[in-house]
């Protein structure tokens, strides 16, 4: 069950994931050391030429907070082993080639400016054998195994509150990928994920972890797509602005989405319910690329304009149809965000089944006329012919309590 000590995450809604790492110098993707086959004693000469002088976390912060973001994500290890802060269990980290604990510099931006701190760690780490082959190599296996536990609690003892703790790379390419039957327990019990998860809320009671240990946790993550939650978890989908290999920094990326593309898609997550998590790859130095920059900008000015509407909203309590965009809910406030702006004047959902009363545009609050029909539609009229907003505009529809009679039976859509 969620505690009420975590309600903060659906109040926050939005979240920026920072994946900076070794690979950003290769602008090829965080793959690039297993794609192309690199092995670590020809990989980790990148260590020697890590130059994070650009990297702000103060800046960054700043930039999330500007974008209506609620919450930070940064990349303490990611698959290739390298480690962006001090640890005792491995030399391989930024403190020992550039002095600077960038995990450090991260959680006290975010505190500075008032945003929930998330961390994000990769169990599989490539440089151990034990991962590309367990049954060959099983004292290195495990060795990595206790390297995840021994980091984990580092990070969870020496940066103070840890709001959220977002687990990747369960998997294992041998033979426990996500299509095996009862992948999630088989992975847990490779990673001893229980013992783990007991240890993580001994150390940060309030922490939320997200499922991909192959433990349950509290978040499910789904990636580069939407998806609602079938439990009491939360979920929150955490996409790019990129296209599928683009968390960290690529070179001439020939599929970046626009922020309008960025916003419908928070807005179908949260009419799920969930949260949404996007990524930002900085450049080689740490500084960020101009067109992420944009972006930010762009979804931060609409949130301030239409954030009643989306922050701590939940799912719909009846879920209206309209060809039009995406419904969040509030109490007794529906909120309709308008991607489809139509020509007619008039914006038309149906299966509302409470009666309403009123309707209002949400920027502006100017009250528009409307027309309620007992088969469930409600009419809003008296549109403009332009959408008043070009990214999404939102109407405000205030319910009654007192239901629609003799409601008709349309089936489920």
């Amino acid at each position: 069950m969620k505690s009420s000590k975590q309600e903060w995450f659906n109040e926050k809604k939005f979240g920026i994931f920072i994946h900076y790492g070794l690979y950003s110098q290769i602008e090829r993707g965080e793959w690039t050391m297993q794609y192309e086959h690199i092995p670590y004693e020809e990989y980790s000469a990148l260590a020697e030429t890590f130059d994070p002088s650009r990297f702000d976390a103060d800046r960054l912060a700043r930039q999330a907070k500007d974008a209506g973001a609620g919450y930070m994500v940064l990349t303490t290890r990611h698959h290739e082993g390298f480690c962006l802060y001090d640890s005792k269990y491995s030399d391989y980290n930024s403190v020992k080639y550039v002095g600077r604990d960038l995990v450090r510099e991260h959680v006290e931006a975010c505190r500075r400016h008032g945003l929930r701190v998330g961390l994000y760690y990769s169990l599989l780490d490539w440089r151990f054998k034990g991962y590309h082959n367990r049954a060959k190599y099983p004292e290195s296996c495990e060795a990595m195994v206790q390297q995840v536990h021994n980091q984990v609690r580092e990070l969870l003892t020496n940066y103070g509150q840890i709001d959220y703790l977002f687990f990747d790379g369960g998997w294992f390419e041998d033979n426990l990928m996500p299509s095996v039957p009862d992948w999630a327990n088989k992975i847990a019990a490779v990673w001893r994920s229980k013992e783990l998860d007991d240890m993580i809320r001994e150390l940060q009671p309030n922490i939320l972890t997200n499922e991909r240990s192959g433990y349950p946790g509290d978040v499910l993550t789904p990636e580069q797509r939407t998806r609602a939650s079938s439990d009491d978890r939360y979920s929150e989908a955490c996409m790019t602005i990129g296209d599928r290999f683009g968390w960290s920094f690529i070179h001439n990326n020939p599929n970046l989405k626009t922020s309008r593309d960025i916003l419908q898609h928070m807005m179908v997550q949260a009419s799920f319910g969930g949260n949404f998590l996007l990524n930002v790859g900085p450049v080689a130095n740490g500084d960020t690329y101009n067109y992420d920059d944009r972006i930010l900008s762009d979804i931060g000015r609409w949130l301030r304009v239409n954030g009643e509407g989306y922050y701590g909203t939940t799912k719909p309590e009846v879920l209206p149809t309209s060809m039009l965009g995406e419904f969040t809910q509030k109490g007794n406030v529906l909120y309709h965000h308008i991607f489809r702006w139509p020509r007619t004047g008039e914006a038309v959902i149906a299966n509302v089944v409470r009666k309403v009363k009123k309707v209002t545009l949400l920027e502006t609050g100017e009250e528009l006329p409307f027309e309620q029909k007992a088969d469930t539609r409600v009419i809003v009229k008296g549109l403009p012919y332009l959408a008043p907003d070009m990214m999404a505009t939102t109407l405000k529809y205030e319910l009654s309590d007192e239901m629609l009679e003799n409601i008709p039976d349309y089936g489920s859509l």
